[in-house]
Formats: C-alpha cells, sequence, structure tokens
C-alpha cells in the first residue's frame, strides 16, 4: 500500500466512525473521531506536499477547520464561533488556491457556477436566519468565492490539470454540506446525517490532495 491509499484509507475509516457515531447511544465514539480526518490531512500535506506558499495556505485551512470540527460539537450558543472558525478556513482556501491562479476579467465568467447555488440557498434560508442574515451571507458569499478561484485556476501554467479536477470536486463537496448542514439547521428540511458529514470529509481530502497532485 503507498501512502495515498494509506492515508485515504485512514481518513476514510474515521469518516465513517464519525458519522456512524451520530446517535445517541454513541456519541463519544463521534466527539473522537470528528475532528480526526482533518487532524491526518493535516499531517500527511506537511508530510507529502511540496513545501510553496499554497501548501501553508492549506494547512491553514485545515487548521481553521479543525477549530470548526470541535467547536460545532459544542452547545448550540458556541454556532457562531464554529461559523467563524469555516469562514477562515474558506479565506485561507482562497488565498492559498489564488496564490497560482492569477487573475484575468474572463475569469469572472466562472464566478456563475456557485454564484447561482449561492443565491439559491440565501433565498431559502432568509426568512429562517433573523440575526444571523448578516454574518450568514458573508459567509456564503466567501464560499461562493473560494470555489470561484478554485475554478479559476484552469488555465493557470502552474497547476496541472489533476490539481484543478481535486480542488474543483473539494469545492463543489464543500458547498454541499455547508448548503446541506444550514439548511437542516435553519429551514428545518430533513437531510440524512451522512448526506451532510460525508461530502465535508469528502471536500477535505480533495483540497488537501490538490496540493500533492
Amino acid at each position: 500500500m503507498d501512502a495515498p491509499q494509506f492515508w485515504a484509507l485512514a481518513v476514510g475509516a474515521c469518516s465513517v466512525l464519525a458519522i456512524l457515531g451520530k446517535h445517541p447511544s454513541r456519541m463519544p465514539l463521534h466527539w473522537g473521531c470528528k475532528p480526526l480526518p482533518v487532524l491526518l490531512l493535516i499531517t500527511a500535506v506537511c508530510l507529502y506536499a511540496p513545501p510553496a506558499p499554497t501548501t501553508t495556505w492549506i494547512v491553514i485551512a485545515l487548521g481553521w477547520s479543525l477549530v470548526g470540527d470541535v467547536v460545532l460539537m459544542m452547545p448550540q450558543r458556541f454556532f457562531v464561533l464554529g461559523l467563524l472558525a469555516f469562514l477562515l478556513g474558506l479565506v485561507s482556501y482562497t488565498i492559498g488556491f489564488s496564490l497560482n491562479g492569477g487573475f484575468t476579467p474572463m475569469q469572472l465568467g466562472w464566478l456563475a457556477i456557485p454564484g447561482v447555488p449561492a443565491l439559491w440557498v440565501l433565498r431559502t434560508l432568509w426568512p429562517h436566519i433573523g440575526k444571523l442574515r448578516g454574518p450568514i451571507t458573508f459567509y456564503v458569499i466567501t464560499m461562493a468565492v473560494m470555489v470561484w478561484r478554485i475554478l479559476a485556476r484552469w488555465d493557470a501554467p502552474d497547476v496541472s490539470t489533476a490539481s484543478w479536477l481535486w480542488a474543483t470536486i473539494g469545492g463543489a463537496c464543500f458547498m454541499t454540506s455547508d448548503s446541506l448542514l444550514a439548511l437542516r439547521r435553519f429551514a428545518k428540511i430533513a437531510v440524512p446525517y451522512p448526506l451532510e458529514l460525508g461530502p465535508y470529509f469528502a471536500a477535505q481530502w480533495c483540497l488537501a490532495a490538490a496540493v500533492w497532485s
């Protein structure tokens, strides 16, 4: 078994255990396993990704995500702090994936891809989020910008096709997971927990894999 397969197996196993642990009789399993996938990914990126500014920012993003994972397992009153941690993670991912993507006006066309679902999510949440409209709107915009900057790397000379694909899949999964979480928490839409948390762990794996591909 080579290194990527080992880390994929370890991250996948911890992710499955975290999801299975989301049951009143198994919560210690959930609490113990939920932070492990991102912690493992931080270790893997530090070991295998080439030293570069982009790698540093992805490690920072994973670090903020780890903080968010822990805080969101705490009582409801800490939700905004968890949201802030993930917001800082999104900003870090945006910076990291923008460093070698450059900017041209033509890249603005990519913004429609995450922009349309982001507007739909905001429209659906709007009647339910009350005083959190400002922070949640800013969060959704930041998430859409992150996905946009990932997509805009398509023709960057220093970005491999594999890296672009991994990051693109990761951005899409991250947006899916966060959107489902928000719809469940605020709009009270029934979302199976594996469908919410599974894409999140997949997203973190893909975003990390983008810097060693």
